[in-house]
Formats: C-alpha cells, sequence, structure tokens
C-alpha cells in the first residue's frame, strides 16, 4: 500500500514536471523558429555566393564543410517546426475527430529527414483513409508518435542492423482505428512486455550515463491515453522483417454519436 502510494505521488510530481516541461518547450520551439529563420536565409545568402566562386566548390575541404552547415540548419529548421506545430495543437483543449492517416503523414513530413540523418528509413503502411478517431486531443496524437518513434529509434540505433528501419501501419478494426509502430531493433524480451508500460520502467535506467536514457513513463503515457479513449496498447507479433511491434488502438469515429 505505501508503495503504491509512494508510487502515484512521485507520478503525479512527473506530470508536474513534464506540464512545466510542456511550457518550456513551446518557448524553446518559438525562439529556435526564429533563429532558425534567420540562420536560413543568411546561410541560403553565404551558400549562393560561395558556390559562384570555384576555387570553393573545388577545394575538397572547404567543400563538405559548406554542405554540412546547409544540411545542419535544416534539420533545425524541421525540428524547430515540428516542435512548433507540437505545441500548437497542445494550446486546444478541445476535443475533436482526428484523421489518424493525416496526423501520420504530418508526423512523417516533419519527422522523417530527422531519422534518416540517424540513418534509419522510416516506412508507412496505411490503409482505411482518413481513419478518423472518436474525439480526442490532437496533441495526444502527436505525443502518441513521438514516443513510440523516438522508442523504436533508440532500439535501432542500439542493434545497428544494416538497414535499420521504423514502420508506421494503421487501420481500421471494428469500432477501433489501430496504430502499429514497428522496427528492426533489438527487441523486446518476453518477460517484461507487460511491464514496459508501467510507470518509471525502463531498460536503460535514468541513473546510468546512457545519452537514451529516460525517466520511464513514455509508454505510461502512451497506455494512460489509449484507457482514457477506450483503446489500450501492447507489444504484438511483429512482421519477420521486424524485431518489435507496439500497437496503440483506440475508439473510431461513429457518424451516428460524433460530429466532424
Amino acid at each position: 500500500m505505501q508503495r503504491a502510494q509512494a508510487e502515484s505521488i512521485r507520478y503525479e510530481a512527473m506530470l508536474r514536471v513534464l506540464a512545466s516541461l510542456g511550457l518550456s518547450i513551446s518557448v524553446f520551439a518559438h525562439e529556435v523558429r526564429a533563429a532558425s529563420s534567420f540562420a536560413d536565409d543568411s546561410t541560403k545568402l553565404f551558400l549562393l555566393r560561395a558556390r559562384e566562386i570555384e576555387e570553393i566548390m573545388a577545394d575538397s575541404i572547404l567543400k563538405p564543410l559548406i554542405d554540412n552547415i546547409e544540411s545542419g540548419v535544416e534539420k533545425i529548421t524541421v525540428l524547430g517546426d515540428y516542435l512548433g506545430g507540437l505545441t500548437a495543437y497542445a494550446g486546444t483543449r478541445k476535443l475533436a475527430t482526428t484523421s489518424l492517416i493525416g496526423a501520420i503523414r504530418g508526423f512523417h513530413e516533419r519527422i522523417a529527414d530527422y531519422l534518416s540523418g540517424q540513418g534509419v528509413a522510416m516506412e508507412l503502411d496505411l490503409k482505411d483513409a482518413p481513419l478518423r478517431t472518436a474525439p480526442i486531443h490532437r496533441s495526444e496524437i502527436d505525443s502518441i508518435l513521438f514516443n513510440l518513434t523516438t522508442n523504436a529509434l533508440k532500439a535501432v540505433k542500439k542493434a545497428r542492423p544494416e538497414a535499420g528501419k521504423v514502420r508506421l501501419s494503421a487501420y481500421r478494426d471494428r469500432k477501433f482505428v489501430v496504430l502499429v509502430v514497428s522496427d528492426n531493433g533489438t527487441g523486446i524480451d518476453p518477460s517484461i512486455q507487460e511491464k514496459i508500460f508501467e510507470a518509471f520502467f525502463t531498460t536503460t535506467g535514468a541513473d546510468n550515463d546512457d545519452p537514451a536514457a529516460g525517466a520511464g513513463l513514455g509508454l505510461k503515457i502512451v497506455a494512460d491515453i489509449a484507457s482514457n479513449y477506450g483503446g489500450s496498447v501492447r507489444v504484438v507479433e511483429p512482421s519477420p522483417d521486424m524485431k518489435t511491434a507496439i500497437e496503440f488502438r483506440v475508439l473510431g469515429y461513429d457518424e451516428n454519436i460524433h460530429e466532424l
């Protein structure tokens, strides 16, 4: 009993920290987008002039440096736009039916280049468009996509397969809309497949030096969102070319009950 109370207090404290972090991210995203816009304009002008000078573009040292600058600014701009989009959706408290396909495609546009830069390809397997959910906060869909995809990315980077990949699949299953995030990373030991959705459970540990270590709340948040909207989350059997698959499902749009 005391242990449960202690975990509850700890969980609530962490949620307050996350709420505060959300506000900080909103401010950070605004500053990043402003700075990246200035940097992007300046970099484009610099590159335009640099490419006009044949000696610079022929230099074996300067040419790669210029390409790296262009690539780096582009990545910062993409991440700044993605953070800005997240905070924009989070700013509304209104529940609304959401196109899961649209959310996935938007997420893919923002994050695919970042994953590619990490040596990981993102694949989409989308069916039953537009695949609308029952009323839900759009920011929660983005949170689910972000949590599951970043977990998959960590697993792939740790396993280092010859061709790393993360796949987002979506389809309708009777009254539910279903999202499956799979990867060809390290896999999940069957003995912990149910524990990974508990608060503070982590396979990396928050107190070690692993840069990918977390607080063990990401999948707990995903599980809570699923539960709040009449759904579930679980580890399922992956396709033959993958090592892990996590299925998230919530109630889908019903024209007899919900309004668009």
